[in-house]
């Protein structure tokens, strides 16, 4: 049964966690493991549910703009999936792509370390040979890595091994479900894992911490919550077995659920040749475990459901439990390190990656463009500070005949001080050359990205129309159009109201902007 006490520290979502894991959890590397213990949960379904529970507790916690905040009951009972959240937080239809790829290259670096030639021997990483004290500087100082990295904006999840937290210089997906698992916080995506290709941030990869739980006796001493101080290097680790303490006694079973010798001390299991196992000293067990062979034999690791690859098969769900809940505390440690904004982009959990304005700036606009202003302003602290918050701004002004210069920051500030800039100048007629500027736009954003279009004219450039269609669809921009409302009592105003096309979308009013789509919505369909 899973412990009926959870530290309000860990929050809400935990309490849901504990009260839905399933009994047949076990973990492994990744699916390929499951074929030699069916029914185990893997190093790859631990890692992402763990992420997911973090980011649906962030998406609680910050309300999103224009839409009712979620409810933690809401997902009582279901299955968390990366699309139903994205949908539930950002609307219908809103692509998830981009987060479940961060979330697959996160547990694939993850089981990397259990195959790589160069970590899977090492002690280290799996706080094997009772070097646990060195294992959680390894664990502490990766960690640490991670963050400056992300701190930096240049670092991205590294396959090579070094660690629970892999980067490497700056410039990933799978349908989530719980086939394998009764209850919704344990995906198993790694079931069905494409290679992604994007580049992305420093990922996270909690492995280490995950095989403390599964390799050390921290189960076997009764203990029903994550250590206290595994990640945190300044506080005891608690009494530790000493060189000559004998730990375990011999099993000749494949199962060995009493080999040990009552010992109230943290210890592990010995793996290989190296380091040798000394006399008295537990294995870690399993078929390819050669010290397990060697007396005492038999071994205490709880890494899947088979006996034949671990001998504490039995206590494999409560290590799973503790690593589970292990993993929320590091995600959510890396959250707290980073903020939210730090740690949706961590994680891709923006969908738009980046939030561009093109402005009309000629004279007809002199009475709408301080709106626009502030309509841009609206749209910018609405996703200030969240998860919606985007990477990058652009700015590109536009008027008769010219267009542009290209204004880009990363910076908010420096945004609104560059829009405030701005004045009208100059024109007073209609068209204007509004898709010349757009298509400039759509040539500075990246994918997957809004933009945001200031007009009061009809276009002048309307031979652009499909080749602006055409590169919005391509690379996934939504594209809006904001018409002011024209004063047909000032001159050289035109008659009726401006567009730049006809759009097939349903409007909705903002303030004294009409807010279009002007192009079908990229969000709509799910990768």
């Amino acid at each position: 049964m899973p412990p009926t006490h959870v530290p309000l520290a860990l929050g809400s979502v935990l309490l849901l966690l504990l009260q839905l894991l399933s009994p047949t959890s076990a973990f492994f590397p990744n699916i390929w493991s499951l074929l030699a213990a069916p029914g185990s949960v893997t190093h790859q379904d631990l890692t992402e549910a763990a992420a997911l529970n973090v980011t649906l507790q962030l998406l609680l916690e910050r309300p999103p703009p224009g839409r009712p905040p979620l409810r933690l009951e809401d997902f009582l009972g279901r299955t968390l999936l990366a699309d139903d959240l994205f949908a539930s937080y950002f609307g219908p239809g809103s692509p998830s792509r981009r987060f479940r790829a961060a979330l697959g290259e996160v547990s694939r670096a993850n089981a990397a370390q259990d195959f790589l030639p160069t970590s899977r021997n090492d002690p280290d990483l799996h706080f094997d040979a009772e070097r646990l004290g060195q294992g959680r500087t390894r664990l502490v100082g990766a960690l640490r890595e991670a963050l400056h990295g992300q701190r930096a904006l240049h670092c991205q999840s590294s396959r090579l091994p070094g660690g629970a937290f892999l980067t490497r210089p700056l410039e990933g997906t799978g349908a989530l479900s719980a086939k394998a698992l009764s209850h919704p916080l344990v995906p198993a995506s790694t079931r069905q894992v494409r290679a992604g290709s994007r580049d992305s941030q420093c990922r996270p990869s909690p492995s280490p911490e995950q095989d403390f739980y599964s390799h050390s006796n921290w189960v076997e001493l009764g203990q029903q919550r994550p250590h206290p101080h595994l990640l945190w290097p300044r506080q005891e680790l608690g009494s530790l077995a000493q060189v000559g303490d004998p730990t375990c006694a011999d099993c000749e079973e494949l199962s060995c659920p009493g080999n040990l010798l009552g010992f109230t001390r943290l210890t592990s299991g010995y793996f290989g040749t190296y380091p040798s196992k000394p006399p008295g000293k537990c294995s870690h067990g399993g078929r390819f475990d050669q010290s397990s062979s060697q007396p005492p034999r038999g071994g205490i690791n709880k890494d899947s459901t088979a006996p034949g690859f671990s001998p504490h098969h039995t206590l494999h769900l409560q290590a799973a439990e503790l690593a589970l809940l292990a993993s929320i505390q590091a995600f959510g440690l890396l959250r707290s390190r980073l903020g939210d904004r730090g740690f949706s982009r961590l994680l891709d959990i923006t969908p738009a990656s980046s939030l561009s304005f093109v402005l009309d700036t000629t004279g007809s606009m002199g009475e709408e463009i301080n709106a626009a202003k502030i309509q841009a302003r609206h749209i910018v602290e609405q996703r200030r500070g969240g998860p919606m918050e985007p990477a990058h701004y652009v700015l590109v002004p536009f008027h008769d005949p010219g267009f542009g210069p290209v204004f880009t920051t990363s910076d908010p500030d420096s945004f609104w001080q560059q829009l405030n800039e701005i004045q009208a100048v100059g024109g007073g007629d209609e068209p204007e050359m509004s898709l010349s500027a757009l298509e400039l736009a759509l040539l500075h954003t990246p994918p997957l990205s809004d933009i945001f279009v200031f007009t009061d004219a009809s276009p002048k450039d309307a031979f652009l129309t499909h080749r602006v269609e055409a590169l919005a669809q391509e690379r996934r921009c939504r594209v809006s159009i904001a018409s002011g409302q024209p004063d047909v009592s000032s001159p050289g105003r035109p008659q009726g109201h401006a567009t730049l096309w006809q759009s097939k979308q349903p409007q909705c009013e903002v303030g004294a902007w009409t807010m279009r789509l002007t192009f079908p919505d990229p969000f709509a369909t799910n990768e």
